[in-house]
């Protein structure tokens, strides 16, 4: 019974530490992250996939613009919204050229990413 509760107290520290590393992540961090993800879909076909990860990014990349303007993540940022234009119409090859571009300016916005 002692060693279930070693288990079990083991695996709801690792759970808290993961959480707290995730929260620790910089909305830049997740917003390249998701970034990287949709142009990867995008680059399959995958539009539907692609358009989530594109708004989830727009969401961390408009947070970590408030928290640090930069002209590039500025840039960025219409570079995800005309890529979610075209997830939406299902139009993947334009998805991910956009993406691409979204993705080198996150680059250059976020150097140490």
């Amino acid at each position: 019974m002692k060693k279930l509760v070693c288990v079990a107290t083991t695996a709801l520290l690792l759970a808290a530490s993961g959480a707290m590393a995730q929260q620790e992540t910089s909305h830049a961090a997740q917003a390249l992250s998701h970034a990287d993800m949709a142009q990867e879909h995008a680059a399959m076909g995958h539009a539907p996939v692609a358009l989530q990860h594109a708004q989830v990014s727009l969401q961390h990349a408009q947070m970590a613009q408030e928290e640090n303007a930069n002209g590039h993540m500025a840039e960025a940022m219409n570079h995800l919204n005309q890529a979610i234009s075209h997830a939406e119409m299902g139009h993947a090859p334009v998805t991910d050229t956009h993406m691409q571009q979204a993705i080198s300016h996150m680059r250059m916005a976020t150097p140490e990413q």
